[in-house]
């Protein structure tokens, strides 16, 4: 980062230097009536760009910030949390910051709640099951994938849904706790196939339901969630 930090004024981009490379066209779009300053963790320290940025927020007319990083990248991940720790640190109004990155290809704009998180590696731990089911759906309904979950429709999934709820019943009546865990597991996978499904269908996908879903619970329990932040 060579510009001065003490005459700065207005927008700024902060990115990783391979983004150029890796996604130039998002790269121009991004730096658009921007002043860009470029970081490679790989190459300098991290806390360096901590010393650079704590400058330029607590001296500069900044109007607000993007940072467009590689994601995967464990140096590329320094700028996100250095940037996010900075901010907090000198009160820079977190609203005025973005994050975007970009891998194979794709482009994604996260939240600042998606960095927080990345830190706290047991949570992500957990999500990794999650992750692990809505991968093995992702793979059987490909090309190559299982012959009989690639023709699934809705109309086929609702029929396995009455057929694993009656075995849960089943279950539940004989008090068979490791058949109750196998049927709610197959319910949860024709959730998951019925929500891929539906983005083959460009209907919804399954990150759109788990966020519908709990905004529709929350919506209706306001006296429980009104004074609490989920993170």
């Amino acid at each position: 980062m060579p510009v001065s930090a003490t005459h700065f004024k207005g927008k700024l981009l902060i990115c990783g230097t391979c983004v150029k490379d890796v996604s130039p066209e998002k790269f121009k779009e991004l730096s658009k009536d921007r002043t860009v300053y470029t970081f490679c963790p790989e190459m300098t320290h991290a806390s360096l760009l901590g010393y650079k940025l704590t400058t330029i927020l607590r001296t500069c007319d900044v109007e607000d910030i993007w940072i467009f990083t590689k994601d995967g990248s464990p140096h590329c991940e320094q700028i996100l949390t250095t940037l996010q720790e900075v901010a907090e640190n000198v009160n820079f109004d977190k609203n005025k910051l973005r994050y975007f990155v970009t891998k194979k290809g794709r482009f994604s704009e996260i939240t600042d709640k998606t960095i927080r998180k990345s830190r706290n590696i047991m949570e992500v731990e957990q999500l990794m099951k999650f992750n692990k089911l809505h991968k093995t759906v992702e793979i059987l309904t490909s090309k190559g994938g299982c012959p009989n979950d690639r023709k699934e429709t809705f109309e086929t999934i609702l029929e396995h849904f009455d057929e694993e709820i009656q075995e849960l019943k089943k279950g539940l009546k004989n008090k068979d706790w490791e058949n109750i865990k196998e049927e709610l597991g197959d319910i949860l996978f024709n959730i998951f196939l019925f929500a891929k499904v539906a983005e083959n269908n460009d209907k919804f996908d399954i990150f759109e339901l788990f966020e519908s879903t709990a905004d529709k619970f929350i919506k209706s329990h306001k006296n429980i969630f009104e004074n609490k932040t989920i993170k």
